[in-house]
């Protein structure tokens, strides 16, 4: 089955009308883990500028995919070799 390309939005925080909610992708939940530092880190930035830490987390997302539709985040993929002496 052929993948359904998506776009994303600019503007992070524009408000949808009904004809656009008909027309995207069901959101559904992700779990991500983090350390206690980077969540004590979110947390304070949370604190700062009156957001959630949801709130914060689905607004990092949205930057990151952004960011990496338009080019300026690159991935590569590495092998690593560990040699273990027991």
């Amino acid at each position: 089955m052929a993948k359904k390309k998506t776009t994303i939005n600019e503007n992070l925080f524009s408000r949808t009308t009904a004809a656009e909610k008909t027309e995207t992708l069901k959101g559904t939940n992700i779990s991500v883990y983090l350390s206690g530092e980077n969540r004590a880190d979110f947390e304070k930035i949370a604190d700062e500028t009156g957001l959630t830490v949801h709130n914060l987390l689905q607004t990092a997302a949205r930057q990151f995919l952004v960011r990496y539709a338009a080019g300026e985040i690159h991935t590569r993929e590495e092998t690593v070799t560990k040699i273990i002496i027991e």
